[in-house]
């Protein structure tokens, strides 16, 4: 089990959980990183995952309030130049890879048919296309959508009015194909009240 830090979580909020003894390793990621471990069919695999990106670590690093918002994107770039050469090598190296996180893509849609506006941090398409044809599976935006080549599942329950889109929850099926990890993306919905 992967976890990692989103937008309304504190410090510590999640850490309970990777102490806890389960069948198979839970993994709480704070900070942007690829993670090497095996799947639950003993495959092994590699993400990359990042966790929700604050402005107060920006502001609390020097830069401006002002300035967090153009300046993170390109404070974001060397992290997925670094870990698309982590997926590589670990591809090389026979494992499944993928990337996980909580974050807000430039363009995405809100449940109402409106895109974000860019009031906060986000990654683009280009930050994505680092990483090459893998799956990036993403939360942050209540509706589900594919954007930029990545997958928002969506919230798993109406969370204000202005939800009336299906609910969902993602199946993902990860497997090698010569060089490179295929995956197959199903939708499966999730019967919620309106």
């Amino acid at each position: 089990v992967l976890l990692c830090y989103g937008n309304h979580d504190l410090p510590g909020d999640l850490d309970v959980f990777g102490k806890l003894r389960a069948a198979h390793p839970i993994y709480v990621i704070d900070r942007p990183h690829c993670l090497r471990f095996r799947l639950a069919t003993g495959a092994p695999a590699t993400a990359f995952v990042l966790p929700y990106p604050t402005k107060a670590g920006l502001t609390a690093s020097g830069i401006a309030p002002a300035d967090v918002i153009a300046t993170a994107a390109d404070l974001l770039d060397p992290f997925f130049m670094h870990a698309a050469g982590e997926l590589a090598q670990a591809l090389a190296a026979g494992d499944l890879t993928f990337m996980i996180g909580h974050v807000n893509v430039a363009g995405a849609i809100m449940s109402v048919g409106q895109p974000n506006i860019g009031r906060e941090i986000e990654i683009s398409a280009a930050h994505l296309d680092r990483l090459g044809d893998i799956y990036k599976g993403l939360n942050h935006i209540h509706k589900g959508q594919q954007i930029a080549g990545a997958w928002y599942p969506g919230s798993v329950c109406r969370l204000n009015w202005g939800e009336i889109e299906e609910k969902r929850h993602l199946e993902i099926e990860l497997q090698r194909d010569g060089d490179r990890t295929d995956y197959r993306v199903r939708h499966r919905p999730i019967d919620v009240a309106p």
